[in-house]
């Protein structure tokens, strides 16, 4: 691995105390040291696996359930959400297996997440890159007198939700096999 890998592999760890900032801690260090090194590829920051079998097996063996499938973007194109929850966080893990309609990332992509007792879009707190690092959905203000843990998810200037999605994707590396998609059950969650 380079240097500059090696150093991209380091992000600062959430810390804090209280128990909210223990399952924010937990859920970081989930996926940075377990989840990331599971399903993509270290040397080159793209998920390490195209195929929905074996996507599938790696991120039920860490015990994800796929808590979503629906038809998306162009047709015969699918988005699954998968989850994990430590405390009521919400670690997902978003497939979307043919992009979007417009045509923009064709060959698929996913994203992998943190929520707030969910996996909505309102819900969701902050993305992870490929190397584990946060990446803030917006800025957030303290409520005076009450903990709030999600300043560190604080980041300078307005919120651009269009850019935070974008830094977000990990995109396949070739076009994402959903061969058997049809057999593949929601779980209750």
């Amino acid at each position: 691995m380079s240097e500059e890998t090696s150093r991209k592999w380091t992000p600062k760890i959430i810390e804090g105390n209280g128990p909210e900032f223990s399952y924010l801690e937990r859920a970081q260090r989930f996926v940075r040291f377990q989840l990331l090194g599971e399903i993509i590829n270290r040397s080159t920051g793209a998920p390490r696996f195209s195929d929905l079998n074996d996507m599938n097996h790696a991120l039920r063996r860490l015990r994800f359930l796929l808590a979503e499938k629906h038809p998306y973007g162009p047709e015969g194109g699918w988005q699954l959400i998968y989850v994990r929850y430590i405390g009521h966080y919400a670690i997902f893990v978003k497939i979307k297996t043919r992009g979007y309609r417009n045509g923009n990332r064709s060959r698929g992509t996913m994203s992998i997440g943190l929520g707030n007792r969910g996996v909505s879009w309102q819900q969701e707190l902050c993305k992870f890159d490929a190397y584990g690092n946060i990446i803030a959905k917006r800025k957030l203000e303290r409520i005076p007198g009450r903990p709030v843990p999600f300043d560190l998810f604080i980041q300078p200037g307005s919120a651009d939700l269009e850019a935070f999605a974008d830094r977000g994707h990990l995109d396949f590396s070739k076009p994402f096999d959903d061969n058997g998609i049809e057999f593949l059950r929601v779980d209750t969650v």
